[in-house]
């Protein structure tokens, strides 16, 4: 007596594929807050931070210097709490202060809008 339906062979090999291409939830990989200016420093310390038409640099001294979209960029940085907040300039294009949460996964450093949790942007980091 069979107690389970047959499967055929192709399906049965396909459904393992896609088990094991596609981790259960709880494996997946996350990103992992980073809450501390030292632990954000041994990130982006010596590092370029990159994007489309983005690269930068966020110095230890609070300098930030790189180029976006072409254009000069330059700017301020400090650490607050668990925020890393920035003032820069792009050109002439003086934008406002921004304090953000930082969280990393591997090579990718995701900046999330403390007001705003949908709101965040990845980059790489280049050492």
């Amino acid at each position: 007596m069979r107690l389970t339906p047959k499967v055929p062979s192709g399906l049965a090999a396909s459904l393992v594929a896609v088990l094991l291409v596609f981790p259960h939830q709880s494996q997946a990989a996350e990103f992992k807050p980073v809450e501390t200016r030292r632990a954000f420093l041994s990130l982006v310390n010596g590092a370029t931070i990159t994007a489309l038409g983005l690269s930068m640099e966020i110095r230890s001294d609070g300098r930030i210097y790189g180029t976006m979209l072409g254009q000069r960029l330059r700017g301020r940085w400090k650490w607050y709490g668990k925020q890393f907040c920035r003032t820069l300039t792009m050109g002439d294009q003086v934008l406002p202060q921004d304090c953000l949460l930082v969280s990393t996964l591997s090579s990718t450093l995701r900046f999330t809008d403390a007001q705003d949790s949908e709101d965040s942007r990845d980059f790489w980091l280049r050492k």
